[in-house]
């Protein structure tokens, strides 16, 4: 979580305490530093503009993520279970944040406005890590972009779920992760035949190559210093 007693702390718990009563195009730097009790010069030492603030957020909220599932993983379950545990986890450790990101979501229409999308990105992969399931390969990367929708389309559930259990935004997410168990299975189909159909193309491929190689000219072979060269002019 958050580390209050850290000038990067403070700055990032700055600027989710200003973000909750003001529309993020208001926020400025030395606003953020003079809520944290910082100077400009002390705040530039750690964050170069407010973007990368909010990244810090996100990486302190894939960091608490963490340590929580790392706890309570249940390897017994279901992928799709396990996905769902930790996209709701987050949505827990969010919660006091709330405010903020839903202000900060629907000023600039998403709540990862400014950031790099190697942040978001990551923020994924971490989210797979933390339900035990890999992020590597071509599958791991339509896993990875198959999460990224999936959890846009349940934050901007949960941002506006006012009901304390959070019916709307479990039935949303419940549902778009079964729509990409299915997306997903059916990748995985495609990827194992091309795979199958790439090993035997491969003997093909190699022949191929060999035909275009016995094709080529052989290259001319170079004269030594022995061969007869040509007179020079003026010699008899």
């Amino acid at each position: 979580m958050i580390d209050p007693t850290t000038p990067r702390g403070r700055l990032v718990a700055a600027l989710m305490s200003l973000a909750a009563n003001r529309d993020w195009s208001d926020l400025e730097l030395i606003d953020i530093a003079r809520e944290a009790g910082l100077t400009l010069a002390d705040a530039r030492q750690h964050f170069a503009t407010k973007a990368a603030i909010l990244a810090a957020f996100t990486r302190d909220m894939d960091d608490a993520l963490a340590t929580r599932m790392n706890v309570r993983l249940d390897r017994s379950e279901a992928p799709r279970d396990r996905l769902f545990d930790v996209v709701m986890t987050r949505f827990d450790l969010m919660m006091p944040y709330r405010p903020a990101l839903k202000r900060i979501s629907h000023t600039m229409g998403s709540a990862a406005v400014g950031l790099d999308p190697r942040v978001v990105l990551g923020s994924q992969r971490w989210m797979l890590a933390a339900a035990g399931i890999s992020a590597e390969g071509p599958l791991g990367a339509l896993r990875v972009a198959g999460l990224t929708a999936t959890y846009a389309r349940a934050l901007r559930t949960w941002l506006d779920d006012e009901d304390p259990g959070l019916a709307r935004t479990m039935a949303a997410l419940d549902r778009r992760l079964r729509d990409g168990e299915r997306a997903m299975k059916l990748a995985g189909d495609v990827c194992t035949g091309l795979e199958g159909i790439a090993s035997r193309l491969s003997p093909w491929r190699r022949r191929a190559r060999d035909r275009q190689r016995d094709a080529e000219p052989a290259p001319a072979t170079p004269r030594g210093d022995d061969s007869p060269s040509e007179p020079l002019p003026g010699s008899p």
